[in-house]
């Protein structure tokens, strides 16, 4: 079903089944929370320490390590198989049916963790829990590296530091299992443009994906960052451009990642301006720590006469959302300013991750500012002006709606 069909209001469905996962969420941990402590004031095993050979006292799904990674998988009355949760090694690994009766394959997963291992939690001697990591040799291991007295942890089995590039094919795999994928981004895109703008939607190599980038490759919250970009772009097929400071480019080569040095910050903008146009492609510009891409696919609501949020959380908790790569949303942006008469060559997002700001506003506004973190420039000859440290982005939008009368700003 087409854009012209199908239905825009809030779904009361849609938000009383998000409601119901999130109360069976809260009910997972508040039981979790009240067993750990019964389990802690009687005893545990007693001793000060479990090994992962000792069975739970009462039964392993009445162990507080069980209640956690049925927290940690939102919640219910039963935990998927092991093999499903987001712990499990991706390829290889120690064989899941050969578990120790205290080790249960965890519902996250930690950003560095190689393929082969596992996260798992184990129930402690006190009655507590401990997250551990499960090695492809079967070995229980307490810590990522050495701290303080502790000599063995998961670098010294495996022999040197670990990022989150060791753990990106985890990253990908949870990107996919939150809906991420090619698959629906064709849906997204069959869905939320009319047949008309669906004329407008390019293939990948038509856009130029540039990621201005700085001294964010040698720490380990900055990668993990990149890393979540990067899968974000290894999903939908992408080899992206990193333009980053020149100190820093032998780090973000070491990632992997297609780097070249793009100088100061308004320099970085310009080049991928210039390289999408020297190639005759879309630019898209994006920044190196966005967590997800989304769209609420919700049309516009009447807040007249509120003085609350109420109505506006309402209406956002059954917008039907899409998780969708940045090819997509670039796709989509493009679609929509090519097949309006405005023919704006600049396209970008609200600059809040505040969903239910945006329930009372147009779908999509024509003279507003267009924030620099991640925008779609369809072959226009408006730059950046170097002069500036700030606001950089401000002034481009302003030059495009001098120059071409507006841009497009998605809402949603």
């Amino acid at each position: 079903m087409g854009a012209e069909k199908r239905k825009r209001a809030p779904s009361a469905f849609l938000a009383w089944a998000r409601a119901s996962r999130k109360r069976a969420r809260l009910a997972a941990k508040g039981k979790q929370a009240s067993t750990e402590a019964k389990h802690r004031e009687l005893g545990g095993y007693g001793k000060a320490f479990s090994s992962i050979i000792d069975a739970p006292v009462g039964g392993v799904k009445k162990s507080p390590a069980y209640l956690k990674v049925l927290e940690r998988c939102g919640g219910g009355s039963r935990l998927p198989e092991a093999k499903n949760r987001a712990g499990a090694p991706l390829k290889g690994g120690y064989p899941l049916s050969e578990y120790p009766v205290n080790v249960l394959v965890d519902g996250q997963r930690a950003a560095w963790l190689p393929d082969a291992w596992a996260q798992v939690i184990k129930n402690t001697g006190p009655g507590g829990v401990y997250i551990g990591w499960m090695s492809p040799a079967g070995k229980f291991i307490y810590h990522k590296n050495i701290h303080g007295n502790w000599t063995y942890g998961v670098e010294v089995v495996v022999g040197r530091s670990l990022t989150a590039l060791d753990g990106i094919n985890g990253i990908v795999r949870s990107l996919a299992a939150s809906g991420v994928s090619v698959k629906n981004d064709k849906a997204f895109l069959q869905q939320c443009l009319t047949s008309t703008e669906r004329r407008h939607v390019l293939p990948a190599h038509k856009f130029h994906f540039g990621v201005v980038s700085a001294r964010r490759a040698n720490a380990e919250r900055g990668i993990h960052d990149l890393m979540i970009v990067d899968a974000h772009f290894r999903i939908a097929g992408i080899r992206a451009k990193w333009y980053v400071d020149a100190v820093s480019l032998p780090d973000y080569l070491k990632l992997g990642l297609d780097a070249v040095v793009g100088g100061k910050l308004t320099p970085a903008r310009n080049m991928i301006l210039k390289t999408a146009a020297k190639k005759g492609q879309v630019a898209v510009e994006v920044s190196d720590d966005i967590g997800k891409w989304l769209y609420y696919d919700v049309s516009k609501q009447d807040l007249s006469g509120q003085k609350d949020f109420t109505k506006a959380n309402k209406a956002l908790a059954g917008a039907r959302t899409h998780a969708i790569t940045p090819l997509a949303a670039a796709q989509f942006m493009l679609a929509k300013m090519r097949s309006s008469p405005l023919k704006p060559k600049l396209a970008g997002v609200l600059p809040t991750g505040n969903a239910t700001m945006t329930m009372g506003s147009d779908e999509y506004s024509t003279q507003h500012f267009i924030l620099g973190d991640f925008f779609v420039a369809d072959m226009s000859p408006c730059r950046f002006d170097e002069s500036l440290t700030l606001k950089e982005d401000y002034d481009y939008s302003c030059s495009h709606i001098a120059k071409h009368g507006s841009v497009l700003r998605c809402n949603r």
